[in-house]
């Protein structure tokens, strides 16, 4: 098995930030052949970042703004995953 990971981070100022998010991919051979499964993970961090900062100024759309938010990190991940399967 092969692991990369890597984190987003905000910075705003220059310097090293938070954490916004962890992506992880895995790689791991299929028993019984040559194929390899791609395993596809991310956690979302604990610094405030654009999307906190945007909810803050608009909190009456806080709901829309999060699913949007949501269907384009879903499209972004089925993208990703597709090319990798090409």
């Amino acid at each position: 098995m092969r692991m990369f990971q890597w984190a987003v981070v905000y910075c705003d100022d220059g310097r090293r930030g938070g954490q916004l998010a962890v992506w992880r991919c895995r790689l791991e051979p299929v028993a019984g052949g040559t194929a390899i499964r791609l395993r596809h993970g991310m956690r979302l961090g604990t610094a405030p970042g654009p999307l906190q900062n945007f909810m803050a100024q608009s909190p009456d759309c806080e709901g829309e703004i999060l699913a949007g938010r949501f269907a384009r990190l879903c499209t972004g991940v089925a993208t990703t995953l597709a090319d990798a399967q090409a």
